[in-house]
């Protein structure tokens, strides 16, 4: 049964971690690691995907927004890329009233630069055949 307090043996774990600087470490670990990943795909997409897609690079967190073209369904783009094991949040799942048809939200905190980079190389692709139609 809990109290509802925090763990008393994490905790102390925790302040020992603080205490040794190793969260500092941690962290700065995992800020050049998701950084990498984030431009990584950010280069990929100035490069391959068509200049009508726009972005903002995020300063933090583990997901990137893109724009696609107004009359390009995210959702039809997923189903085209989910052939190739590559999947993305399509920006209408993220909305209550069906909004950003035309987005998609594109996650790089489990994978490494390679992977990632396949990834967004093939879902330009894919992109600039459904804009070509």
């Amino acid at each position: 049964m809990s109290g509802g307090a925090s763990n008393q043996l994490t905790s102390i774990i925790f302040r020992s971690a603080l205490k040794l600087g190793y969260i500092d470490e941690m962290m700065a670990l995992y800020k050049k690691t998701y950084s990498s990943r984030l431009d990584t795909i950010c280069k990929v997409i100035e490069e391959e995907m068509p200049k009508s897609v726009r972005f903002i690079k995020p300063k933090g967190g583990f997901f990137l927004w893109l724009t696609l073209p107004e009359n390009i369904k995210a959702v039809e783009l997923l189903e085209i890329c989910k052939k190739e094991k590559i999947k993305f949040q399509p920006g209408n799942w993220s909305s209550p009233t069906s909004s950003f048809q035309n987005c998609m939200r594109i996650a790089f905190s489990f994978y490494d630069e390679q992977q990632l980079s396949l990834a967004m190389k093939r879902i330009a692709f894919h992109l600039n055949v459904l804009m070509n139609k």
